[in-house]
């Protein structure tokens, strides 16, 4: 850009102006209206919650884990199998036990004894044998330092010695772990071969001199039980092979990549951490090299072949013994890199010709040899106690931690469920979920009757249960300010067995409600889809289960249960049971709000008006009427009438209170919804007439 100072002639060129682009927008995430928040054991996975639909599931927390014939399988399982299936999504929760061992692993280590051998001369020497020092090798797969990951690096005495008496010494070099607990993490293994030009997967000479270390090929192995083979994992890339080196930073500029081990074998297994996709992370997660050893031991290897005259160490200008073996500690580059380029795990040059000084022993003598076909698997996975029991006690603690636990579930956008279903749980642990409803303002509590653990309940025993649970939800007020009962709650009776599963358990008729919730409010626009409507026959059929208790009461009993607000399903005809309606324990008969479709469709309005605020936060460019008519639309947009299968509508209104004025800075919004009352009873008349007097009336 240039300055017009006068009018000399010029062509002022300004460069290009784009107007080829919008303003950036953002773009609201789109969530599940119907999203519980669900607890359970697993085959392996990580302990961050998840949100996930069936597709991606299992391969977060393995196959086995909604397999009923699996250990991991217990009443969370089916109801998240029950929605899956309805195609509804969760936010995910793995437990673990608290006696389950750390993450399973594997250390790498070397036994390396210093001793003599025999080399050929050379030159004037040739066809003599002179004994030099050099070194024999063992490498030993180790379990993981108990004090944990990377804390393991001291040497110790080895299991071999010199006739001399002198005793090889064990040097770790690294440690790798799996990415989760759990006995599956035993399944998970690796194989290092060293490749050079004459293997089938040939070395490459140019790239191991461009890094000037030795480049080894890591590849990651996975099998579903000990006694079967384990197949290939691929990279993220897709590749079978992740190639790496031993020294600390092995950069190729011309790849843009780092091939140092702790740079690039458990990156290349994750997959990238991006907005709006679960990140899943390859079997093993953690990788620590001892770095120090490694450098150590190439340190003495290369040293003693270099000073035995072999050619296979590459060898830059023309440093001492004493230089070489001080590598680590010289300033400023004054030892070159050679020391990795020494094969480590195959004790061969890069064109597979073996060192003079240096060999590895096999498994006879108690050493293995990392090749392709040799599979290291991780070890000192388990699973801990897995039944009713702990996993009753591990949900209790998350329910009533809910407000201060680590993840901070109190964050609306970070953390976007809307319900805790209830799945058969000890009545203490039910108890525990009402905690929800005085944490949060946009969850809601699904409670059954039916504690799995215990044998199915009679008609009495679920109807005396509706009592205690209604109360307990009831101490937690839906609103202070205007005096609202609890209401974002509903309590269902009765259990059964489920029809078409191979899990023979007992489950409540909450994992029935659930898939009904599911379907009709579950999908993933954050719609409701029409024509799945559970209030409108047949929908509100219960179709999945069997054996079901107390599908037959007295008017009585029912008008007892009906103020006990229970949820329970009825015999519909011979052959069938059907819900008669789905109330709330909101106490007020007269009140849409004692219906749990409007009470749904008011935990969706919690967080329409938070998004509504978080859009509307911190404006200092609008005037009042400004942000009044912003604040309308920004609800009445995300409300069309499709969102709630158009059977509600709702209205904003957004204004400034005496208080609002006063303070100048925050602002008032109601928001009505405008529902139907839900009809339950139905008076009908039976009138018996003359027919003849009803032909000569409809013909008068």
């Amino acid at each position: 850009m240039s300055t017009i100072v006068n009018a000399a002639p010029q062509a002022n060129l300004q460069g290009i102006q784009n107007l080829g682009s919008t303003a950036s927008q953002a773009v609201a995430e789109t969530l599940p209206q119907f999203l519980p928040h669900v607890f359970f054991f697993a085959q392996k996975g990580q302990l961050t919650p998840a949100l996930l639909s069936g597709d991606t599931f299992s391969q977060l927390y393995g196959s086995k884990t909604l397999d009923p014939t699996q250990p991991y399988y217990y009443h969370p399982n089916a109801l998240i199998a029950n929605i899956f299936a309805n195609g509804g999504s969760i936010l995910a929760q793995r437990l673990v036990p608290d006696d389950a061992p750390a993450p399973a692993g594997v250390q790498i280590a070397i036994d390396l004894l210093a001793t003599t051998v025999p080399v050929s001369g050379t030159g004037s020497a040739s066809g003599t044998v002179n004994n030099v020092p050099g070194y024999v090798g063992k490498i030993v797969a180790l379990s993981l330092p108990v004090s944990g990951l990377g804390t393991g690096g001291a040497t110790t005495s080895g299991s071999m010695s010199t006739s001399g008496g002198v005793q090889s010494v064990v040097y770790p070099l690294f440690d790798i772990q799996t990415s989760s607990q759990g006995s599956d993490g035993n399944n998970q293994g690796f194989a290092i071969s060293a490749p050079t030009t004459k293997s089938v997967v040939s070395a490459n000479p140019v790239a191991s001199a461009a890094v000037d270390a030795f480049i080894y090929n890591f590849r990651q192995v996975s099998r579903t039980s000990a006694n079967v083979t384990g197949l290939t994992v691929p990279a993220f890339s897709g590749d079978q092979y992740v190639p790496f080196t031993l020294a600390p930073s092995s950069y190729d500029a011309d790849l843009n990549t780092d091939f140092a081990m702790v740079n690039q074998i458990i990156q290349a297994y994750g997959t990238p951490d991006n907005p709006g996709f679960v990140p899943q992370p390859g079997n093993f997660g953690a990788l620590h090299a001892y770095q120090a050893n490694i450098d150590n031991v190439l340190t003495m290897i290369f040293a003693a072949e270099y000073a035995a005259g072999g050619t296979g160490v590459h060898i830059t200008g023309t440093p001492t013994i004493q230089q070489m073996v001080q590598s680590v500690q010289l300033p400023n580059g004054a030892m070159p890199g050679d020391k990795y380029q020494v094969n480590l795990f195959g004790a061969t040059d890069i064109e597979g010709n073996p060192y003079l000084t240096f060999s590895l022993l096999g498994s006879s003598q108690g050493g293995i040899i990392l090749t392709d076909n040799y599979v290291q698997y991780a070890v000192g996975g388990g699973d801990g106690t897995m039944n009713f029991t702990t996993l009753d006690n591990l949900v209790q603690q998350q329910l009533l931690g809910y407000g201060s636990s680590v993840y901070n579930f109190t964050d609306m956008a970070m953390w976007p469920q809307s319900w805790f279903i209830d799945s058969g749980y000890s009545i203490t642990t039910k108890e525990a979920a009402g905690t929800l409803l005085g944490v949060r303002k946009d969850i809601g509590v699904i409670v059954a009757t039916q504690d799995v653990s215990q044998p199915q309940n009679t008609a009495a025993e679920d109807s005396s249960l509706a009592v205690a649970l209604s109360a307990s939800l009831s101490q937690y007020v839906e609103s202070q300010v205007y005096g609202t009962p609890v209401c974002r709650a509903a309590v269902v009776g009765q259990s059964g067995y489920l029809i078409s599963s191979v899990y023979k358990g007992l489950l409540p008729l909450t994992i029935d409600v659930a898939g009904k919730m599911a379907a009709y409010m579950g999908a993933g626009n954050g719609y409701w889809t029409s024509g799945k409507d559970f209030s409108v026959t047949p929908l509100n059929k219960c179709t999945i289960f069997r054996g079901v208790n107390a599908t037959s009461k007295t008017a009585q009993a029912y008008a007892a249960d009906w103020t006990n607000n229970l949820v329970w399903a009825q015999n519909y005809d011979r052959s069938s049971i059907f819900y008669p309606a789905f109330q709330t324990v909101f106490d007020d008969d007269t009140s849409t709000l004692n219906s749990l479709k409007t009470v749904a469709a008011c935990i969706e309005l919690e967080k329409v008006c938070f998004r509504s605020w978080r859009d509307l936060t911190g404006r200092d460019d609008l005037t009042p009427a400004q942000l009044i008519k912003q604040s309308n639309l920004s609800i009445t947009n995300q409300c069309p009438s499709a969102k709630f299968d158009g059977k509600f509508t709702v209205t904003p209104k957004t204004y400034f209170s005496s208080a609002d004025a006063a303070r100048n800075y925050s602002w008032t919004c109601d928001v009505t919804l405008g529902a139907n009352p839900m009809y339950t009873v139905g008076t009908f008349t039976i009138s018996a007439a003359n027919m003849s007097a009803l032909s000569a009336k409809s013909s008068g």
